[in-house]
């Protein structure tokens, strides 16, 4: 409710009040946290939240963790901590999908990062990841941008 909202402020607090009253947390309470976040565009909170689950509430993040927090990173072109939280995922064993996929691409294209974007894409092609319609014109997209320059 809070996500659908924008409500973020109002989703810390009941966190907030949730831990006072000492109520158990869970992932899911959490991850609303988090996804309200990412439409608030407090990407900060949403990332530092995902990597404390673990060690604060004692709960893994998930996919619906990750891919919240990295989406918010996507709208505040935050392409290096998309990456960073990517990697972070992966070392974790945290698994991804294909909009962890195109979060961390649009990321890399709204910073107009075209050689990130297409090292991501060669990667996530050599894995078998992620390769949807979206991560595909996303590929053509920054050929189109870089026309004849070669921009690297």
């Amino acid at each position: 409710a809070c996500e659908k909202a924008l409500r973020w402020r109002w989703a810390l607090q009941s966190l907030e009040t949730t831990l006072e009253r000492h109520i158990f947390v869970d992932r899911t309470l959490l991850n609303a946290v988090i996804s309200a976040q990412e439409k608030g565009s407090t990407w900060l909170r949403a990332v530092t939240l995902t990597m404390q689950m673990r060690r604060v509430f004692g709960c893994q993040p998930n996919v619906v963790s990750f891919n919240a927090a990295s989406s918010a990173c996507e709208k505040a072109y935050r392409w290096t901590s998309s990456i960073q939280l990517f990697d972070w995922a992966k070392e974790r064993s945290i698994e991804v999908d294909t909009i962890s996929g195109n979060a961390l691409l649009a990321a890399c294209r709204g910073a107009r990062r075209w050689c990130e974007v297409l090292q991501l894409l060669e990667v996530f092609f050599v894995s078998n990841l992620f390769l949807d319609d979206l991560a595909l014109r996303m590929a053509l997209e920054v050929q189109l941008e870089r026309g004849d320059r070669g921009d690297r």
